[in-house]
């Protein structure tokens, strides 16, 4: 892209200058975030059964993962006004009909829905970003999956309503401070699978929740 400056009236060279390399910065700029929208792209998930749309990022093109979510921009990967159950697939394609396979939910990637009240992650899914479901304020269930590998910080405050968590991974999920609030774990029932109670009483966070039940499915 080429770029003519005009500029009128006495101004020292020195100040001509400092004006031109900003300009240059400010389109160098503009440029890059182009090129991060291409690493975005939308497809369709479920809700009540019935396909929206949700936005995902390619945080690994070479080994084709995505993430659900807007990257570094944290806002929500839905529409915030989405309501009921949510379903995710275990990958999803872009506009070139590239498959990946979403193995995140990315920061805040449902911040603020605060009309969902289930939501069933897909197994190969291994990350939950910080405040990936902040102030859902409906959802009352979530089915974690048994690839499960870590929980970021703030991933679920402001869950009011949360009182029942499906944990299906058997080996002891990675996971940080501030996840839950005190009447999520007060409340909410955390089914695990059969013989890890003892592993999870003992882990950091889930070790704090009151009830268990251990799941024999």
């Amino acid at each position: 892209m080429a770029v003519i400056l005009y500029f009128r009236g006495k101004m020292s060279l020195s100040m001509q200058m400092v004006r031109v390399l900003t300009i240059i910065v400010l389109l160098l700029s503009a440029g890059k975030g182009l090129a991060q929208d291409e690493n975005f792209f939308q497809d369709t998930i479920l809700c009540n059964g019935k396909p929206i749309l949700a936005t995902f990022h390619k945080f690994n093109k070479k080994l084709k993962l995505a993430s659900l979510g807007r990257g570094s921009y944290g806002k929500a990967g839905i529409d915030t006004l989405a309501s009921g159950r949510i379903e995710l697939p275990d990958s999803v394609t872009d506009s070139d009909g590239t498959r990946y396979k979403l193995r995140s939910i990315g920061r805040q990637g449902f911040a603020n829905c605060r009309y969902i009240t289930e939501i069933t992650l897909p197994e190969g899914l291994t990350d939950i970003g910080d405040q990936a479901f902040y102030n859902c304020t409906s959802l009352r269930e979530i089915v974690l999956p048994t690839s499960l590998f870590v929980i970021y910080p703030f991933a679920f405050r402001g869950c009011s309503s949360l009182r029942i968590i499906r944990l299906k991974a058997t080996e002891r999920v990675r996971i940080y401070d501030n996840i839950f609030d005190l009447q999520t774990l007060d409340n909410a029932i955390l089914f695990i699978p059969a013989g890890t109670e003892k592993k999870y009483r003992n882990s950091l966070v889930f070790g704090m929740f009151r009830y268990y039940a251990e799941s024999f499915e």
